[in-house]
């Protein structure tokens, strides 16, 4: 497509610039050190196609960049999300944003995620719910580094979770604050959005009632049902919004993968736009009731 052809292009420019610009490069002092070189150097590589014959046939210290188009066209064909899958197990991907987000908007990281992509690339300067998935994403290991991917994209004897249903039972929040943590302003109207997001039809989107005037302990008492096809790779997100006559504001937020819920009465930590609960976002919580069940695969 537009970008593979694109990234090529500015493949050969850049290599013929280097050849040309050898001779004046010689005399110049290495702008780090050989030995630390050779310790993080991974080789650029391009694929257009997979198959175990090809990636077999790459380094596997080579490293693929792939734009989101090329990702979100790629992962609508089971046969390349196979190969793709395959190719990631001993080779590193990179996924960026595509060239006309010039707003440094994001988009959505769960299909590279669900091929097994290593490295999926946001504008870390950008609020919103592509952010808040990677902050749950990575929450699930205590913010400690890598989270390891599921066992199905690494071997070929295991199999992915079978589909299940999801009950969220929304009861009450507890001392949610103004937008943005501000001291003064009007009484919120709290009201809850709530996100199933992962591949093809894992995409569910729902909303609870507006509780006026409360946002100390707002009680809403209201069922969600969710059918989940791949647990492994999909997320639960909840938005805690302020219903205003013009644009409603957001408040707080929680981004859970599935693979980490647990069924049970739970108290849900919430998080500003930035990720963080400090200030008066430490006692933000949503008090929910999750109840998991084993669903029919075509449900």
């Amino acid at each position: 497509d537009d970008d593979d052809d694109e990234e090529e292009n500015e493949n050969s420019v850049k290599i013929n610039k280097n050849r040309n610009s050898d001779k004046k490069n010689k005399d110049k002092p290495p702008k780090i050190a050989k030995e630390l070189s050779d310790m993080i150097y991974l080789g650029g590589g391009h694929m257009k196609e997979f198959s175990v014959e090809k990636s077999n046939s790459v380094p596997c210290d080579s490293m693929c960049s792939y734009s989101e188009n090329t990702t979100i066209k790629h992962c609508k064909k089971d046969d390349t999300i196979k190969g793709w899958t395959y190719h990631n197990r001993n080779h590193l991907s990179r996924i960026y944003p595509k060239g006309t987000r010039v707003d440094s908007s994001n988009y959505d990281p769960c299909a590279a995620w669900s091929i097994g992509a290593q490295m999926v690339a946001l504008n870390y300067q950008t609020p919103g719910h592509p952010m808040y998935l990677n902050d749950g994403k990575f929450r699930q290991n205590g913010s400690c580094g890598y989270v390891l991917k599921p066992e199905y994209l690494l071997h070929d004897t295991a199999k992915q979770s079978e589909p299940i249903k999801i009950t969220i039972h929304l009861l009450s929040g507890q001392q949610l604050p103004k937008p943005g943590g501000a001291k003064k302003g009007e009484v919120i109207d709290p009201y809850v959005v709530l996100t199933l997001s992962g591949l093809k039809d894992d995409y569910t989107e729902v909303q609870s009632k507006v509780i006026d005037n409360n946002g100390f302990n707002p009680i809403w008492n209201e069922m969600f049902t969710f059918n989940v096809f791949n647990p492994d790779v999909s997320h639960l997100t909840f938005r805690c919004m302020d219903k205003d006559m013009n644009a409603d504001d957001f408040i707080a937020y929680a981004s859970i993968p599935v693979s980490c819920l647990k069924p049970g009465y739970r108290s849900i930590q919430l998080f500003d736009s930035n990720s963080s609960d400090k200030g008066d976002f430490e006692y933000a919580k949503l008090f929910v009731r999750v109840k998991i069940e084993k669903a029919n695969k075509y449900f």
